[in-house]
């Protein structure tokens, strides 16, 4: 009777035993599947992630083609407008050009006239007899106004410029022309005076 409990007894504490390891390895079963299974979750949660920032990726690189699409319709309506207009223009007679030309030969000659408005040619001014170029100008300076003064009414500028023309001769009663070139001498186109000796017609030009 003793044997037959004892024998139970063990049989007992082997089946406990068992039970026990069998517990254990369906706990850690168990352990390692809720590890994989929250594995999964987040990798699905991630791939969710992944998706969702795909997708507004495309969306925004959808707004950006469109945006390409609609730079591109303006720039092909801007070059045809250009192609329009060069083929206006090319086909557009040239008389435009020969109006302006027209009009810039008419402010030349109005230019030239007004400025011949200013001039005073006077013809039989004696020549200095001074080597000094500056003391020459001077004299043909003082001479054209000593002929002026005593010959136009009113006040007569200075003239601002003074040439003459032709060879530096200096002999004696050797004369030659002088032009007076001012900004307000009087009315009309060149105005010429002649004083009493005149031998040589080579001019002196006076601005």
């Amino acid at each position: 009777m003793r044997k037959q409990r004892t024998a139970m007894q063990n049989q007992m504490s082997e089946m406990m035993t068992y039970l026990t390891t069998v517990t254990n390895m369906q706990v850690e079963n168990f352990m390692k599947i809720n590890e994989n299974v929250s594995t999964i979750k987040q990798q699905i949660n991630d791939f969710k992630l992944t998706t969702d920032t795909l997708a507004k990726e495309q969306t925004k690189l959808k707004l950006e083609v469109d945006n390409l699409k609609k730079i591109s319709n303006i720039t092909e309506k801007k070059i045809e407008s250009i192609q329009s207009n060069i083929l206006i223009q090319g086909t557009t007679p040239s008389s435009s050009t020969s109006i302006l030309n027209v009009q810039e030969e008419i402010v030349a000659e109005l230019n030239e006239r007004t400025m011949r408005s200013k001039n005073i040619i006077i013809a039989g001014v004696p020549e200095s007899k001074s080597t000094n170029l500056n003391e020459r100008y001077e004299e043909d300076k003082t001479a054209v106004l000593n002929i002026i003064k005593t010959t136009l009414l009113g006040d007569v500028t200075e003239p601002q410029k003074i040439y003459r023309l032709g060879k530096y001769q200096p002999e004696m009663g050797q004369t030659s022309v002088v032009r007076g070139c001012g900004s307000s001498w009087c009315p009309g186109s060149d105005i010429r005076f002649h004083t009493q000796q005149v031998h040589d017609m080579k001019s002196l030009l006076c601005k």
